[in-house]
């Protein structure tokens, strides 16, 4: 029997490490369906491949899961991609959409939950133009590399 805990990845979000409670992913296809004023005929078209996009539930939890849960809402909200790491997903370049959300709860003390979706990059994004791609990626830079620094030292989630 396969053990699950030994080949599952461990999760991180441009290096960033964090537990998962919950990922999924969300694919499929886009598909228009041409329906005619009096017409019995349809038409379904296909539009092509939908970005794939994933949905995680993460966590830290340790004495400085405030720190570190910031830490990684930081990563989280860098503009730009970057890369994700999730135990079944494996690795992807991802953007992150919508809202980042956490949770706290007074009977977890040392649990900082968080909840966001990401979407694939896909090509484009990886060749912004160059001065906007060096901008971001100076950016991102700094501001992982500072709040590692900072906050995480030898960090384990």
């Amino acid at each position: 029997m396969r053990n699950w805990v030994e080949t599952l990845r461990s999760a991180s979000f441009r290096g960033v490490p964090f537990y998962v409670e919950s990922e999924g992913v969300s694919a499929g296809r886009n598909i228009v369906v041409h329906e005619h004023v009096r017409s019995e005929e349809v038409w379904a078209e296909d539009m092509g491949r939908k970005a794939t996009r994933y949905r995680v539930n993460a966590y830290v939890a340790n004495d400085l899961a405030d720190i570190h849960g910031q830490a990684l809402i930081a990563a989280l909200t860098v503009p730009g991609a970057g890369m994700l790491v999730l135990p079944m997903a494996g690795p992807v370049s991802v953007m992150i959409s919508g809202d980042i959300g956490t949770n706290h709860e007074r009977s977890k003390l040392g649990y900082f939950g968080i909840q966001f979706e990401a979407v694939e990059a896909g090509g484009a994004s990886l060749f912004p133009s160059l001065p906007l791609g060096n901008r971001l990626a100076a950016t991102a830079a700094g501001t992982i590399a500072g709040a590692a620094r900072t906050y995480l030292g030898g960090f384990r989630p």
